[in-house]
């Protein structure tokens, strides 16, 4: 086992204070199926599993989608652009404002066909279906905050 490295992806992966909360540390128990875990700590669980790797190719099907933004963004600074700054990453994802930017090929999907490819500028400058996305996204993020808002003012 690299020590080392095992640290240093637990760190990027926000799992560090997780463990401080466990009797064992990583060597705590986990029930059947995660039971005793958070939705987000079991990504970021799998997450440091998939580092610790080391592969050449990573496929990751939306792996903060249970995590606050916050740890989202740090996540993706220090796995994706940081520790596997040097490997082929497929990342699927429905957080579009925040990562569009940093990737190096985008391909925009519709009916389960790629109906667009590019680097961010290019396909946001083409519109179409990229834009539809982002329009869509944009008003389902708005929806959302003033039901968040409202729901505040309630409580």
């Amino acid at each position: 086992m690299d020590e080392r490295r095992y640290e240093m992806i637990f760190e990027a992966c926000s799992l560090k204070k997780d463990l401080e909360f466990c009797a064992f540390g990583d060597q705590t128990i986990i029930g059947e199926r995660g039971i005793n875990l958070s939705g987000g700590q079991k990504q970021r669980i799998q997450t440091v599993r998939a580092l610790y790797h080391d592969a050449d190719i990573y496929l990751l099907d939306d792996p903060f989608s249970a995590v606050d933004v916050h740890t989202r963004t740090h996540l993706f600074k220090e796995c994706l652009l940081g520790i596997l700054a040097s490997k082929t990453i497929i990342y699927v994802t429905h957080q579009l404002i925040e990562f569009l930017r940093s990737a190096n090929l985008i391909l925009v999907m519709r009916d389960g066909r790629i109906t667009q490819a590019g680097k961010y500028e290019e396909i946001f400058s083409l519109g179409t279906d990229f834009m539809e996305l982002m329009g869509a996204h944009k008003k389902a993020l708005t929806k959302i905050n003033s039901i968040e808002c409202v729901a505040a003012l309630d409580n």
